[in-house]
């Protein structure tokens, strides 16, 4: 054998070794990476979380106003507009969902069944992401669901407010029209409300984490797609709207 043979064939050799050490480091590699995703996906024993509450303080007083004003309804706290809005087409569902995820709104009022009669957002300061707050508009709009977004020191009208809400229902409460005494209790709520807020809007979020750009959504818009498709077909965004297996 030649020596030019014997350097190609050694050559030759050196090549397959090294192919063959980085074949076993990448499955050295990938075993490990997957072994650090398992253990990441495990539960801690002691879990590096602590409660904090849902409202900062501005919202628990207006939210407690709004308890009055709509004393015969619920009154629902940062909900997800994907809770109570369902696509045309559940097979496009998934594309809305990413979309709509984040967004939901500071205070939604629900009538005993269920159903929405209308939402509203705290504006603020940091409220700059114009394309979220758009994008509710726009979508609550099309659902025939009124959308308002309020100044804090500067309230609507409590009566006025169930007006766009409820419609003529606004004036009937247990069926019964609403009294003088209970619209002024109302208004009196609301000036009360207007003090608690120009004394303690230095203070109002002490307590919470600062809110996000848009006080109705979280301004990155940024979701875990690895997420959608193990909880995509428990999620109420398409999940029918009666959960009763027969009929009555």
């Amino acid at each position: 054998m030649s020596s030019f043979q014997s350097t190609l064939l050694s050559l030759i050799g050196m090549f397959a070794g090294l192919l063959l050490a980085a074949g076993v480091g990448a499955l050295a590699h990938a075993s490990y990476a997957a072994r650090v995703a398992h253990q990441r996906r495990q539960p801690p024993e002691q879990w590096p979380m602590r409660p904090r509450t849902i409202t900062n303080s501005e919202e628990r007083v207006i939210g407690r106003w709004l308890a009055l004003a709509f004393a015969d309804q619920s009154l629902m706290v940062k909900m997800p507009v994907t809770r109570f809005t369902t696509p045309d087409t559940p097979a496009n569902g998934l594309h809305w969902y990413e979309l709509l995820g984040s967004l939901y709104c500071t205070f939604t009022v629900v009538r005993d069944d269920g159903r929405v009669v209308g939402c509203l957002d705290i504006h603020s300061q940091r409220m700059r992401a114009q394309r979220s707050q758009k994008m509710k508009r726009q979508l609550l709009k099309q659902c025939g669901l009124p959308y308002l977004v309020v100044e804090p020191h500067n309230l609507p009208d409590a009566l006025a407010l169930r007006r766009a809400f409820l419609g003529v229902e606004a004036f009937v409460r247990n069926g019964q029209y609403q009294s003088a005494d209970t619209t002024e209790a109302i208004n009196e709520a609301s000036t009360r409300l207007q003090n608690v807020l120009t004394r303690g809007r230095q203070t109002r979020h002490s307590d919470v984490a600062p809110l996000t750009n848009d006080v109705g959504a979280d301004s990155s818009m940024l979701h875990d797609a690895s997420s959608f498709s193990t909880q995509w077909q428990d999620n109420s965004f398409i999940a029918p709207l009666d959960s009763r297996v027969g009929g009555l």
